[in-house]
């Protein structure tokens, strides 16, 4: 993922838009970095109620997410940013 976004990042700048759902070993987080560098939006899914098993990045002491917010809510919040640019 970090290349995805890397890659995301160096080519659509501030309109980049990146989506992290859970850790997985922390895959992704320094792309997301870059996107979030380049001036696009970072969001990090955080269900409500967090399912069985899974494990979802704690974001409270961290800068990189714009918006930590559940799946349902996501697709207002990124529309709004690419509608603004």
């Amino acid at each position: 993922f970090d290349h995805f976004f890397e890659a995301l990042a160096r080519r659509y700048g501030e309109n980049a838009v990146a989506v992290l759902f859970s850790d997985f070993e922390k895959s992704g987080r320094d792309g997301a970095g870059q996107v979030k560098k380049a001036r696009g939006l970072c969001v990090l899914c955080e269900p409500e109620k967090k399912q069985k098993g899974a494990r979802y990045w704690d974001a409270s002491d961290s800068s990189l997410f714009d918006y930590v917010l559940e799946p349902v809510n996501m697709g207002y919040w990124i529309a709004n940013h690419v509608r603004k640019k």
